[in-house]
């Protein structure tokens, strides 16, 4: 979430500029995250697809974000089918490791990309 919200900050981005935005991750990452279409705060909690439609409608992804009436509401949901969570086989799978890949499309016709190897709060990323 830390990149993408450095993104977001960076480039100005609104959530109505969006048309996709694509996260590869490893596969260790996308099983464990494994809710693409939640329903519930608590599918919520692993979901890539909410974490970042979350931070790109709101700014954040507090524990107020994960309840059942904001998960459900409709411009949530809506920002959930634009997220697309998916396998890069380039990024490694390893403990140490949460590579993640972030391809925003925006409806402009721009592209703007980015890239974590270490969540923060990792020892790499404190």
């Amino acid at each position: 979430m830390t990149e993408l919200a450095r993104l977001i900050s960076a480039h100005k981005l609104q959530p109505a500029q969006v048309e996709k935005l694509d996260v590869g991750a490893n596969h260790q990452m996308t099983t464990t995250l494994l809710h693409h279409r939640p329903k519930t705060g608590l599918e919520a909690k692993f979901s890539m697809e909410f974490c970042m439609a979350i931070l790109l409608l709101r700014g954040k992804g507090g524990l107020s974000e994960f309840s059942d009436a904001v998960v459900r509401s409709a411009d949530v949901q809506e920002m959930i089918g634009r997220v697309n969570f998916y396998v890069d086989r380039r990024l490694k799978v390893q403990a140490s490791t949460n590579d993640v890949s972030f391809e925003n499309s925006l409806k402009d016709g721009k592209v703007i990309t980015g890239r974590a190897d270490f969540a923060k709060g990792s020892p790499r990323t404190p």
